[in-house]
């Protein structure tokens, strides 16, 4: 086994070890001895700010660690739900993605959309829709899996993200999302006859596969969110290639005008 000290160790040791002979030599030296003495001095005083100084180095380094932690919360939340903002449910796409293709099983996304959303704030404020869009994202908490990831996509449509899941597990989870935000009224105000608020839910559905082009998948989601929106509404549906664009198809012959 080796008995090879550090290097550090061994740079401090010799210097001890000289210090120690340049002593010995002074004992019959008051001149040098005095100047040993001053050197020592000056030597524990530079070490004691250099201990000062790396204590300062680590509290600095832990807060640019800080700093960059929250810094990269704030450019991938959105502010007004506490959710993952678009720039972050990407990034959570992307790495699921990535983990889908090495072998992991597969994941579906679901993109939500608030109908009628735009009455809330024609009729009482964009502080009213505000308040109802952070009501949803709560909604949304309490609905889904621990692991799972759900994000703001912009204005009043979200993005869910349910890994290891097939579409029938994430039909059962759109339909929970479906009953809760039916079921869900906020109070504009703590008024006693204050109106509530409250409106239903569309939710486009499709699956990831390992292969698959990420893009593509946020594609057929949309299009099943836009045949949920004009097949009445307060529904979910999901993605099948030849289903899907027959029924595209006939919508774009007999357009639903609700």
């Amino acid at each position: 086994m080796s008995t090879k000290l550090p290097k550090d160790m061994r740079y401090t040791q010799a210097i001890e070890a000289r210090l120690q002979r340049l002593l010995e030599r002074s004992q019959h030296d008051e001149e040098l001895r005095e100047d040993l003495d001053w050197l020592i001095g000056k030597y524990v005083r530079l070490e004691r700010k250099l201990d000062k100084i790396s204590r300062i180095s680590d509290r600095l380094q832990g807060e640019v660690l800080e700093l960059n932690r929250q810094l990269r919360q704030a450019v991938t939340t959105d502010h007004l739900t506490g959710l993952l903002n678009r720039r972050g449910a990407v990034e959570r796409l992307e790495a699921e993605a990535s983990r889908a293709g090495r072998g992991d099983l597969g994941f579906c996304v679901l993109l939500l959309d608030l109908d009628h959303f735009k009455r809330i704030n024609d009729t009482y404020g964009h502080d009213a829709g505000d308040l109802f869009l952070e009501k949803i994202a709560e909604c949304l908490r309490t609905c889904l899996r621990q692991y799972d990831s759900s994000g703001r996509w912009g204005g009043e449509e979200f993005l869910v993200l349910l890994p290891g899941t097939n579409l029938q597990q994430a039909q059962l989870v759109a339909d929970k999302l479906l009953q809760a935000i039916r079921q869900l009224r906020v109070p504009l105000s703590q008024q006693k006859n204050a109106p509530d608020l409250h409106c239903t839910l569309s939710i486009g559905i499709a699956r990831f596969n390992a292969g698959d082009n990420l893009n593509q998948v946020l594609a057929c989601a949309d299009q099943a969110l836009y045949l949920a929106k004009n097949q009445g509404r307060d529904q979910a549906q999901t993605f099948c290639p030849q289903q899907t664009q027959q029924a595209l198809e006939a919508l774009r012959h007999h357009p639903c005008t609700s």
